[in-house]
Protein backbone atom coordinates (compact mmCIF):
# COMPACT_ATOMS: atom_id res chain seq x y z
CA UNK A 1 0.00 0.00 0.00
CA UNK A 2 1.76 3.14 -1.09
CA UNK A 3 1.33 5.90 1.40
CA UNK A 4 -1.55 8.36 0.81
CA UNK A 5 -2.52 11.37 2.44
CA UNK A 6 -6.19 12.98 3.03
CA UNK A 7 -7.43 16.48 4.27
CA UNK A 8 -8.25 15.31 7.54
CA UNK A 9 -10.32 18.25 8.40
CA UNK A 10 -12.63 17.99 4.70
CA UNK A 11 -12.74 14.13 5.30
CA UNK A 12 -16.01 13.81 6.41
CA UNK A 13 -17.72 15.60 4.75
CA UNK A 14 -15.76 14.22 1.24
CA UNK A 15 -16.76 10.91 2.42
CA UNK A 16 -20.35 11.67 2.15
CA UNK A 17 -20.01 12.73 -0.84
CA UNK A 18 -18.61 9.84 -2.15
CA UNK A 19 -20.09 7.30 -0.39
CA UNK A 20 -23.96 7.76 -1.84
CA UNK A 21 -25.18 5.21 0.70
CA UNK A 22 -23.34 6.75 4.07
CA UNK A 23 -25.77 6.66 6.26
CA UNK A 24 -27.39 3.31 4.98
CA UNK A 25 -24.10 1.51 4.70
CA UNK A 26 -22.50 2.74 8.29
CA UNK A 27 -26.21 2.31 10.20
CA UNK A 28 -26.33 -1.34 8.71
CA UNK A 29 -22.50 -2.19 10.07
CA UNK A 30 -23.88 -0.90 13.33
CA UNK A 31 -26.47 -2.65 12.88
CA UNK A 32 -24.67 -6.23 12.43
CA UNK A 33 -22.83 -5.40 15.79
CA UNK A 34 -25.86 -4.98 17.80
CA UNK A 35 -27.61 -8.26 16.45
CA UNK A 36 -23.91 -9.97 17.31
CA UNK A 37 -24.10 -8.36 20.85
CA UNK A 38 -27.73 -9.71 20.82
CA UNK A 39 -27.01 -13.34 19.73
CA UNK A 40 -23.76 -13.48 22.53
CA UNK A 41 -26.60 -12.84 25.42
CA UNK A 42 -29.09 -14.99 24.17
CA UNK A 43 -26.21 -17.62 24.16
CA UNK A 44 -25.17 -16.93 27.86
CA UNK A 45 -24.68 -19.97 30.02
CA UNK A 46 -24.58 -20.55 33.69
CA UNK A 47 -20.75 -21.02 33.37
CA UNK A 48 -20.26 -17.24 32.08
CA UNK A 49 -22.10 -15.41 34.96
CA UNK A 50 -22.34 -11.87 34.59
CA UNK A 51 -20.37 -11.38 31.49
CA UNK A 52 -19.32 -7.79 31.04
CA UNK A 53 -21.46 -5.54 29.22
CA UNK A 54 -17.99 -4.13 27.78
CA UNK A 55 -15.90 -5.22 25.00
CA UNK A 56 -12.87 -4.18 22.66
CA UNK A 57 -13.11 -3.04 19.34
CA UNK A 58 -9.95 -2.50 16.82
CA UNK A 59 -10.72 -0.20 14.05
CA UNK A 60 -8.22 -0.47 11.23
CA UNK A 61 -7.57 2.72 8.95
CA UNK A 62 -9.77 4.51 11.68
CA UNK A 63 -9.16 7.98 9.55
CA UNK A 64 -11.37 10.60 11.64
CA UNK A 65 -12.73 8.07 13.40
CA UNK A 66 -16.47 7.81 12.04
CA UNK A 67 -16.95 4.31 12.51
CA UNK A 68 -15.62 4.22 16.13
CA UNK A 69 -17.72 7.11 16.97
CA UNK A 70 -20.36 5.46 15.72
CA UNK A 71 -19.57 2.38 17.85
CA UNK A 72 -18.78 4.25 20.79
CA UNK A 73 -22.43 6.19 20.63
CA UNK A 74 -24.14 2.97 20.16
CA UNK A 75 -22.19 1.11 22.87
CA UNK A 76 -20.90 4.16 25.47
CA UNK A 77 -18.62 1.14 27.49
CA UNK A 78 -16.60 -0.64 24.35
CA UNK A 79 -13.29 0.12 24.34
CA UNK A 80 -11.99 1.48 21.65
CA UNK A 81 -8.05 1.67 19.57
CA UNK A 82 -8.12 3.02 16.58
CA UNK A 83 -4.90 2.74 14.40
CA UNK A 84 -3.81 4.94 11.49
CA UNK A 85 -1.08 6.30 9.31
CA UNK A 86 -2.16 10.27 9.50
CA UNK A 87 -1.25 11.85 12.99
CA UNK A 88 -4.09 14.67 11.94
CA UNK A 89 -6.91 12.49 10.65
CA UNK A 90 -6.13 10.54 14.47
CA UNK A 91 -6.55 14.14 15.96
CA UNK A 92 -9.40 14.75 14.38
CA UNK A 93 -10.41 11.26 15.94
CA UNK A 94 -9.80 12.56 19.26
CA UNK A 95 -12.03 16.06 18.83
CA UNK A 96 -14.58 13.45 17.77
CA UNK A 97 -14.37 10.90 21.11
CA UNK A 98 -13.96 14.31 23.38
CA UNK A 99 -17.21 15.45 22.46
CA UNK A 100 -18.66 12.10 22.88
CA UNK A 101 -16.82 12.44 26.67
CA UNK A 102 -14.46 9.10 25.27
CA UNK A 103 -10.90 8.37 25.27
CA UNK A 104 -9.96 5.73 22.87
CA UNK A 105 -5.95 4.36 22.37
CA UNK A 106 -5.01 6.33 18.88
CA UNK A 107 -2.11 4.50 17.18
CA UNK A 108 -0.27 6.00 14.53
CA UNK A 109 0.83 3.30 12.52
CA UNK A 110 0.35 1.15 9.32
CA UNK A 111 -1.82 -1.38 10.42
CA UNK A 112 0.28 -4.17 8.24
CA UNK A 113 3.14 -3.38 11.17
CA UNK A 114 1.34 -3.71 14.12
CA UNK A 115 2.67 -6.60 16.52
CA UNK A 116 -1.28 -7.56 17.09
CA UNK A 117 0.01 -9.14 20.11
CA UNK A 118 -3.55 -8.04 22.20
CA UNK A 119 -6.86 -9.89 21.46
CA UNK A 120 -10.15 -7.81 20.82
CA UNK A 121 -14.01 -8.60 20.56
CA UNK A 122 -14.54 -6.51 17.39
CA UNK A 123 -12.06 -6.20 14.64
CA UNK A 124 -13.32 -3.55 11.71
CA UNK A 125 -12.38 -1.75 9.09
CA UNK A 126 -14.22 0.92 6.98
CA UNK A 127 -13.37 1.40 3.19
CA UNK A 128 -9.60 1.06 3.84
CA UNK A 129 -8.55 -2.76 3.12
CA UNK A 130 -8.85 -1.83 -0.42
CA UNK A 131 -5.88 -0.24 -0.47
CA UNK A 132 -3.85 -3.05 -0.21
CA UNK A 133 -2.96 -5.35 -2.70
CA UNK A 134 -5.25 -8.69 -2.48
CA UNK A 135 -2.11 -10.61 -1.23
CA UNK A 136 -1.58 -8.24 1.62
CA UNK A 137 -5.41 -8.18 2.28
CA UNK A 138 -5.37 -11.74 2.67
CA UNK A 139 -1.91 -11.34 4.83
CA UNK A 140 -3.65 -9.31 7.62
CA UNK A 141 -6.99 -11.24 7.51
CA UNK A 142 -4.91 -14.00 9.06
CA UNK A 143 -3.08 -11.30 11.55
CA UNK A 144 -7.06 -10.17 12.73
CA UNK A 145 -7.89 -13.74 12.32
CA UNK A 146 -5.06 -14.40 15.49
CA UNK A 147 -6.00 -11.09 17.27
CA UNK A 148 -9.57 -11.95 17.62
CA UNK A 149 -11.13 -13.57 20.55
CA UNK A 150 -13.32 -16.36 20.53
CA UNK A 151 -16.53 -15.60 19.33
CA UNK A 152 -14.74 -12.22 18.45
CA UNK A 153 -16.41 -10.80 15.01
CA UNK A 154 -14.39 -8.78 11.85
CA UNK A 155 -16.49 -6.61 10.26
CA UNK A 156 -15.68 -5.07 6.84
CA UNK A 157 -17.25 -2.17 5.23
CA UNK A 158 -15.64 -1.97 2.12
CA UNK A 159 -15.86 -1.98 -1.27
CA UNK A 160 -15.60 -4.84 -4.25
CA UNK A 161 -14.66 -4.68 -7.38
CA UNK A 162 -17.30 -6.39 -10.24
CA UNK A 163 -17.39 -9.91 -11.25
CA UNK A 164 -16.22 -8.98 -15.03
CA UNK A 165 -15.36 -6.13 -16.70
CA UNK A 166 -18.58 -5.15 -17.65
CA UNK A 167 -19.92 -5.37 -13.93
CA UNK A 168 -17.29 -3.44 -12.91
CA UNK A 169 -17.68 -1.00 -15.64
CA UNK A 170 -21.70 -0.36 -14.58
CA UNK A 171 -20.42 -0.01 -11.25
CA UNK A 172 -18.55 2.52 -12.34
CA UNK A 173 -21.50 4.14 -14.07
CA UNK A 174 -23.65 4.33 -11.35
CA UNK A 175 -21.35 5.42 -8.76
CA UNK A 176 -20.53 8.75 -11.36
CA UNK A 177 -24.18 8.98 -11.69
CA UNK A 178 -24.74 9.06 -7.64
CA UNK A 179 -22.10 11.40 -6.85
CA UNK A 180 -22.46 14.10 -9.30
CA UNK A 181 -26.55 14.00 -7.96
CA UNK A 182 -24.83 14.43 -4.46
CA UNK A 183 -23.14 17.67 -6.13
CA UNK A 184 -19.93 16.23 -6.93
CA UNK A 185 -18.21 18.59 -9.78
CA UNK A 186 -16.42 16.82 -12.93
CA UNK A 187 -13.07 17.75 -11.56
CA UNK A 188 -14.09 16.20 -8.07
CA UNK A 189 -15.04 13.06 -10.12
CA UNK A 190 -11.99 13.28 -12.24
CA UNK A 191 -9.51 13.52 -8.91
CA UNK A 192 -11.54 10.93 -7.60
CA UNK A 193 -11.39 8.23 -10.20
CA UNK A 194 -7.46 9.16 -10.67
CA UNK A 195 -7.04 8.23 -6.96
CA UNK A 196 -9.00 5.03 -7.41
CA UNK A 197 -6.70 4.11 -10.09
CA UNK A 198 -3.40 4.85 -8.56
CA UNK A 199 -4.35 3.52 -4.58
CA UNK A 200 -7.23 0.80 -5.35
CA UNK A 201 -7.25 -2.58 -5.54
CA UNK A 202 -10.74 -4.23 -4.00
CA UNK A 203 -11.14 -7.47 -5.01
CA UNK A 204 -14.70 -9.14 -5.78
CA UNK A 205 -17.28 -9.80 -3.28
CA UNK A 206 -16.50 -13.55 -3.91
CA UNK A 207 -13.23 -13.59 -3.62
CA UNK A 208 -13.32 -11.71 -0.58
CA UNK A 209 -15.77 -14.00 0.94
CA UNK A 210 -13.63 -16.85 -0.18
CA UNK A 211 -10.21 -15.84 1.26
CA UNK A 212 -12.12 -15.19 4.58
CA UNK A 213 -13.45 -18.67 4.84
CA UNK A 214 -9.97 -19.91 3.51
CA UNK A 215 -8.28 -18.00 6.34
CA UNK A 216 -10.49 -19.90 8.94
CA UNK A 217 -13.89 -17.46 9.69
CA UNK A 218 -16.80 -19.39 10.58
CA UNK A 219 -20.18 -17.68 9.38
CA UNK A 220 -18.63 -15.67 6.86
CA UNK A 221 -21.72 -13.58 4.22
CA UNK A 222 -22.04 -10.34 2.93
CA UNK A 223 -25.07 -8.48 5.46
CA UNK A 224 -24.90 -5.39 2.88
CA UNK A 225 -24.13 -4.77 -0.71
CA UNK A 226 -25.23 -1.37 -2.48
CA UNK A 227 -23.51 -1.56 -6.15
CA UNK A 228 -19.88 -1.71 -5.22
CA UNK A 229 -20.57 -1.12 -1.35
CA UNK A 230 -20.74 -4.00 0.94
CA UNK A 231 -20.69 -4.79 4.80
CA UNK A 232 -18.80 -8.61 5.26
CA UNK A 233 -18.48 -10.37 8.34
CA UNK A 234 -16.90 -13.19 9.43
CA UNK A 235 -16.42 -14.59 13.24
CA UNK A 236 -13.64 -16.63 15.18
CA UNK A 237 -15.62 -19.19 16.78
CA UNK A 238 -14.31 -20.69 20.11
CA UNK A 239 -15.69 -24.19 18.86
CA UNK A 240 -15.70 -26.41 16.13
CA UNK A 241 -19.59 -27.47 14.56
CA UNK A 242 -19.34 -31.02 14.85
CA UNK A 243 -19.56 -32.13 11.23
CA UNK A 244 -21.63 -35.12 9.87
CA UNK A 245 -18.94 -37.89 8.85
CA UNK A 246 -18.54 -41.18 10.43
CA UNK A 247 -15.50 -42.46 12.22
CA UNK A 248 -13.49 -45.13 9.98
CA UNK A 249 -11.56 -47.65 11.95
CA UNK A 250 -9.29 -50.27 10.30
CA UNK A 251 -6.76 -52.29 11.95
CA UNK A 252 -4.28 -50.22 13.38
CA UNK A 253 -5.92 -46.73 13.16
CA UNK A 254 -8.64 -44.33 13.61
CA UNK A 255 -9.79 -42.10 10.92
CA UNK A 256 -11.54 -39.26 12.22
CA UNK A 257 -12.72 -35.13 12.22
CA UNK A 258 -10.31 -32.94 12.66
CA UNK A 259 -10.60 -30.55 16.10
CA UNK A 260 -8.97 -27.16 16.69
CA UNK A 261 -6.15 -29.45 19.07
CA UNK A 262 -5.44 -30.52 16.57
CA UNK A 263 -3.49 -27.37 14.96
CA UNK A 264 -0.25 -27.70 16.86
CA UNK A 265 0.58 -31.29 15.79
CA UNK A 266 -0.66 -30.59 12.04
CA UNK A 267 1.64 -27.39 11.65
CA UNK A 268 4.38 -29.79 13.11
CA UNK A 269 3.80 -33.02 11.22
CA UNK A 270 2.59 -30.69 7.78
CA UNK A 271 5.41 -28.06 8.51
CA UNK A 272 7.93 -30.88 7.36
CA UNK A 273 9.61 -29.88 3.82
CA UNK A 274 9.05 -33.23 2.66
CA UNK A 275 5.68 -33.25 2.91
CA UNK A 276 4.78 -30.02 1.71
CA UNK A 277 7.55 -30.53 -1.32
CA UNK A 278 5.08 -33.24 -2.24
CA UNK A 279 1.76 -31.40 -2.38
CA UNK A 280 0.05 -29.11 -3.91
CA UNK A 281 -0.96 -26.36 -1.47
CA UNK A 282 0.75 -27.22 2.01
CA UNK A 283 3.21 -23.77 2.32
CA UNK A 284 6.74 -24.06 3.74
CA UNK A 285 7.46 -22.78 6.08
CA UNK A 286 4.36 -23.57 7.80
CA UNK A 287 2.89 -20.21 9.09
CA UNK A 288 1.51 -19.65 12.72
CA UNK A 289 -2.04 -20.22 12.65
CA UNK A 290 -2.34 -21.57 9.00
CA UNK A 291 -3.47 -25.08 10.89
CA UNK A 292 -6.21 -23.63 12.75
CA UNK A 293 -7.48 -21.37 9.82
CA UNK A 294 -7.56 -25.08 7.85
CA UNK A 295 -9.42 -26.98 10.53
CA UNK A 296 -11.99 -24.31 11.03
CA UNK A 297 -12.43 -23.68 7.07
CA UNK A 298 -13.21 -27.79 7.01
CA UNK A 299 -16.99 -28.18 8.47
CA UNK A 300 -19.06 -25.94 5.86
CA UNK A 301 -17.43 -27.63 2.67
CA UNK A 302 -18.54 -31.62 4.76
CA UNK A 303 -21.92 -30.21 5.28
CA UNK A 304 -22.28 -29.40 1.37
CA UNK A 305 -20.93 -32.47 0.60
CA UNK A 306 -17.65 -30.46 -1.18
CA UNK A 307 -15.78 -32.45 1.43
CA UNK A 308 -14.38 -35.84 3.47
CA UNK A 309 -11.43 -35.10 5.17
CA UNK A 310 -10.24 -37.39 7.79
CA UNK A 311 -7.32 -36.59 10.75
CA UNK A 312 -4.93 -40.34 10.28
CA UNK A 313 -4.80 -41.29 14.01
CA UNK A 314 -2.89 -44.37 15.76
CA UNK A 315 -5.47 -46.67 17.08
CA UNK A 316 -3.16 -47.49 20.11
CA UNK A 317 -2.22 -44.01 21.34
CA UNK A 318 -4.97 -41.63 19.43
CA UNK A 319 -1.52 -39.46 18.12
CA UNK A 320 -2.28 -37.82 15.00
CA UNK A 321 -0.14 -39.05 12.34
CA UNK A 322 -1.49 -37.66 8.75
CA UNK A 323 -4.80 -36.27 6.89
CA UNK A 324 -6.43 -37.76 3.94
CA UNK A 325 -9.57 -36.56 2.45
CA UNK A 326 -11.69 -36.59 -0.69
CA UNK A 327 -12.57 -33.45 -2.37
CA UNK A 328 -15.68 -34.23 -4.25
CA UNK A 329 -17.76 -32.96 -7.30
CA UNK A 330 -21.36 -34.76 -6.63
CA UNK A 331 -21.91 -33.63 -10.07
CA UNK A 332 -20.02 -35.66 -11.84
CA UNK A 333 -20.27 -38.75 -8.88
CA UNK A 334 -15.82 -37.75 -9.23
CA UNK A 335 -13.52 -37.01 -5.99
CA UNK A 336 -10.06 -36.05 -5.50
CA UNK A 337 -8.14 -38.34 -3.08
CA UNK A 338 -5.32 -36.46 -1.17
CA UNK A 339 -3.35 -37.76 1.84
CA UNK A 340 0.14 -36.63 3.68
CA UNK A 341 1.51 -38.21 6.43
CA UNK A 342 4.02 -36.91 9.23
CA UNK A 343 7.95 -37.85 8.72
CA UNK A 344 7.76 -40.08 12.09
CA UNK A 345 4.93 -42.34 10.64
CA UNK A 346 6.47 -42.70 7.11
CA UNK A 347 7.61 -46.55 5.93
CA UNK A 348 4.67 -48.32 7.69
CA UNK A 349 1.79 -48.40 5.24
CA UNK A 350 -0.67 -46.22 7.53
CA UNK A 351 -1.37 -44.17 3.96
CA UNK A 352 -2.08 -47.21 2.24
CA UNK A 353 -3.91 -48.59 5.14
CA UNK A 354 -6.27 -45.07 5.32
CA UNK A 355 -6.76 -44.90 1.71
CA UNK A 356 -8.48 -48.08 1.62
CA UNK A 357 -10.98 -47.09 4.39
CA UNK A 358 -11.74 -43.60 2.53
CA UNK A 359 -12.37 -45.48 -0.79
CA UNK A 360 -14.57 -47.55 0.30
CA UNK A 361 -16.59 -44.98 2.31
CA UNK A 362 -16.16 -42.83 -1.02
CA UNK A 363 -17.75 -45.77 -3.03
CA UNK A 364 -20.33 -47.38 -0.65
CA UNK A 365 -21.33 -44.49 1.64
CA UNK A 366 -21.44 -41.48 -0.66
CA UNK A 367 -22.13 -43.44 -3.81
CA UNK A 368 -18.79 -41.83 -6.25
CA UNK A 369 -18.46 -43.72 -9.39
CA UNK A 370 -14.97 -42.59 -9.85
CA UNK A 371 -11.97 -41.54 -7.51
CA UNK A 372 -8.50 -40.35 -8.92
CA UNK A 373 -5.63 -38.67 -7.04
CA UNK A 374 -2.12 -37.59 -8.60
CA UNK A 375 1.55 -37.50 -7.63
CA UNK A 376 4.61 -35.40 -8.99
CA UNK A 377 6.80 -37.87 -10.84
CA UNK A 378 9.52 -37.29 -8.19
CA UNK A 379 7.66 -39.08 -5.00
CA UNK A 380 6.94 -42.49 -6.30
CA UNK A 381 6.24 -43.52 -3.12
CA UNK A 382 3.06 -41.71 -3.54
CA UNK A 383 2.45 -44.00 -6.92
CA UNK A 384 2.76 -46.96 -4.90
CA UNK A 385 0.33 -46.18 -2.53
CA UNK A 386 -2.26 -45.88 -5.60
CA UNK A 387 -0.97 -48.86 -6.92
CA UNK A 388 -1.84 -50.83 -3.79
CA UNK A 389 -5.36 -49.70 -3.51
CA UNK A 390 -5.86 -50.75 -6.92
CA UNK A 391 -5.76 -47.97 -8.92
CA UNK A 392 -5.15 -47.68 -12.66
CA UNK A 393 -2.40 -45.10 -14.23
CA UNK A 394 -4.16 -43.08 -16.77
CA UNK A 395 -1.46 -41.20 -18.12
CA UNK A 396 1.35 -38.46 -17.55
CA UNK A 397 0.32 -34.94 -17.17
CA UNK A 398 3.21 -33.09 -18.49
CA UNK A 399 4.28 -29.39 -16.87
CA UNK A 400 1.24 -29.41 -15.32
CA UNK A 401 1.34 -27.76 -12.39
CA UNK A 402 3.81 -25.15 -10.88
CA UNK A 403 5.66 -25.90 -7.35
CA UNK A 404 8.12 -23.24 -5.72
CA UNK A 405 8.99 -22.34 -8.97
CA UNK A 406 9.34 -25.19 -10.94
CA UNK A 407 6.82 -26.87 -13.53
CA UNK A 408 6.57 -30.15 -12.61
CA UNK A 409 5.25 -33.63 -14.35
CA UNK A 410 2.39 -35.51 -12.64
CA UNK A 411 1.21 -38.77 -12.86
CA UNK A 412 -3.00 -39.11 -12.62
CA UNK A 413 -4.23 -42.95 -11.50
CA UNK A 414 -7.94 -43.50 -10.71
CA UNK A 415 -10.30 -46.79 -9.95
CA UNK A 416 -13.88 -47.41 -10.62
CA UNK A 417 -16.48 -48.20 -8.37
CA UNK A 418 -16.99 -51.16 -10.60
CA UNK A 419 -13.29 -51.85 -9.56
CA UNK A 420 -13.27 -51.68 -6.22
CA UNK A 421 -16.70 -53.38 -5.88
CA UNK A 422 -14.93 -56.71 -8.29
CA UNK A 423 -11.35 -56.35 -6.91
Amino acid sequence: MTHMTFDAVNYDRCRRMFIPCFDELYDAAIQVMVDHERVKESTKTEEDGDRPSSFTVLDLGAGTGLLSGMIQRAFPTAELTLVDQQVDMLAQAKLRFQQLGQTPKLITADYRDLDWSDSYDYIVSALSLHHLTVAEQEEVYRSIYRALKPDGLFLNLDEVQGETPDVEHRYRQRWVQAVQQLGATDNQVIAAQRHAQQYDHPPTLKHQLTALKKTGFQSVTCWYKNISFVIVTGIRRSTLPQPHQPVLTTERLVLRSFQLSDAADVQRLAGDRIVAANTLSIPHPYPDGAAEAWIQSMPEDIEQGKLAIYAITLRETGKLCGSIGLHVNTDDQLAELGYWIGEPYRGQCYCTEAARAILDYGFNALNLNRIQSTHFTDNPASGRVMQKLGMAYEGCRRQHTLKWGDLKDIKLYAILQSDWTNG
